[in-house]
């Protein structure tokens, strides 16, 4: 109602005052980071009746919810970007900064089996580490013995027989693992020599015959 000077009186407006629109609760975003085997990563995080997520704050692409959880997967090791939630049907708006870390460093392990050599009794695991692979101390190296379904811990890298051995290399939680096969040549060179009893100067004598034998071993 509007007076003036106590005489006019206007007919009365009634005026409705909207309540304040309801700001929505930043979304708590999980994050999982890329792994050994996974090079990307995901967010995810709980929707709330009557709002909407979206990457961009004009929500031109809303994230669809499923069943109440938004999981976006595939994200870029290194990567950080914003979801923002919106009261739907309304300005007010709340966001979340994420950022995805780079993905854990495996190790490049390329190895070749052990040839046989002749007087060799041992064969030291490291040696059968071929070119290209990560060294030391980057990487860290275990060593393992196979036998069929059995794998043995090795407390060392040298081995004394013949055998498959796996060998792991490790930085941090990534490791690759490979499997080597070592022989150990035995070279040892055995003479026999029969000694047969004969009848020499045939008088019902028996004599061992002996002789002299010259070996030349050529290796």
């Amino acid at each position: 109602t509007v007076q003036k000077d106590g005489i006019c009186i206007s007919e009365p407006t009634e005026v409705t005052v909207n309540p304040q629109p309801e700001t929505p609760a930043a979304p708590t975003v999980e994050v999982i980071q890329p792994t050994c085997e996974v090079a990307t990563g995901e967010i995810t995080f709980a929707a709330d009746q009557g709002v909407e997520y979206a990457f961009e704050n004009t929500f031109a692409n809303p994230l669809v919810p499923n069943n109440g959880i938004i999981t976006v997967s595939g994200l870029a090791a290194g990567s950080s970007g914003t979801v923002f939630a919106r009261t739907i049907d309304t300005d007010c708006v709340v966001s979340t900064n994420y950022s995805i870390g780079d993905q854990p460093p495996t190790p490049v392990l390329e190895v070749m089996d052990a040839e046989p050599e002749c007087g060799v009794s041992e064969v030291d695991l490291l040696d059968l580490i071929s070119g290209g692979s990560t060294q030391s101390p980057t990487a860290t190296f275990t060593f393992f013995e196979l036998d069929g379904q059995t794998i043995t811990p090795l407390q060392s890298s040298i081995v004394t027989e013949s055998g498959t051995y796996r060998i792991r290399s490790s930085i941090g939680e990534c490791f690759v693992e490979r499997d080597v096969n070592v022989t150990i040549a035995n070279c040892e060179l055995l003479i026999d020599k029969t000694v047969e009893a004969v009848d020499a100067a045939n008088d019902g004598i028996l004599n061992a015959a002996g002789d002299i034998i010259d070996y030349e071993i050529t290796v």
